[in-house]
């Protein structure tokens, strides 16, 4: 079950590891723990010190094309949900290589870190939809997407206990911009094939608090409101690092 892909006939539904079940305490126990680990180990981003996250960039580009790579093979059809990035964590593997690199988009790159990561990757922790809503635990799309979600809520993790670094409304505001950009092309892209998701602008993930403001506000409040939720919680990210801080 490691490599097969839902839309073979072999693939078993009651195999999926699916959400607050025990797969998915032991997910969180499993890289919970390897998440402290990173912490500890990445240090933070004020050390100067960017060989650690050059690595850690290159390795989770190199998941994700193995991730791509996977569905492109596996499926029997192709499923352009499982191959395009245009999601918050596609986001983040686009981001992180430029704070890690330090290149010119490094300031961009560092907005989105602090505001953007460390909720999101928690967040899907939390509600593994991608991955144990619709795989085994013991699976490759599984592992690589609660170890790509694990990274980046860790990421975010070192910045916002990063005494010497304060957030802003600006880091907000850039943040919710490289938001709004994505977002745009994925409504784009819905808009052209029903069929896809991409930002979950189109429908709520299941088992997820979103399903209820789908019920209640239908679309296009919807969509409107996913984003705005991207503001608010960036704002919110703000008012904890003011918390953490002080």
């Amino acid at each position: 079950m490691f490599w097969i892909h839902p839309t073979q006939p072999e693939f078993e539904a009651l195999t999926i590891g699916g959400i607050f079940s025990s797969a998915h305490l032991l997910a969180l126990f499993i890289f919970g723990t390897l998440g402290y680990l990173l912490y500890r180990y990445l240090g933070k981003p004020t050390s100067g010190k960017y060989q650690k996250h050059k690595v850690l960039s290159i390795i989770m580009i190199i998941l994700e094309l193995i991730r791509i790579g996977w569905n492109l093979e596996a499926a029997t059809v192709f499923v352009p949900n499982d191959i395009l990035p245009l999601f918050t964590c596609g986001i983040f593997i686009f981001i992180y290589p430029l704070f890690a690199f330090q290149t010119k988009g490094k300031e961009i790159a560092t907005h989105y870190l602090k505001i953007g990561a460390f909720g999101t990757g928690l967040l899907f922790l939390v509600f593994p939809t991608t991955s144990l809503g619709m795989f085994p635990f013991w699976h490759i799309n599984t592992l690589i997407s609660l170890t790509m979600h694990t990274v980046m809520s860790v990421v975010g993790a070192t910045f916002l206990f990063d005494k010497k670094l304060t957030f802003t409304f600006q880091d907000v505001h850039v943040s919710f911009a490289l938001v709004l950009g994505f977002a745009f092309i994925s409504f784009m892209y819905n808009s052209f094939d029903p069929t896809t998701n991409f930002f979950f602008i189109a429908k709520p993930l299941e088992e997820t608090p979103l399903v209820f403001i789908f019920s209640v506000l239908g679309q296009p409040l919807y969509g409107i409101t996913i984003l705005l939720l991207h503001l608010l919680a960036g704002y919110g990210m703000v008012f904890l690092k003011d918390k953490v801080t002080a």
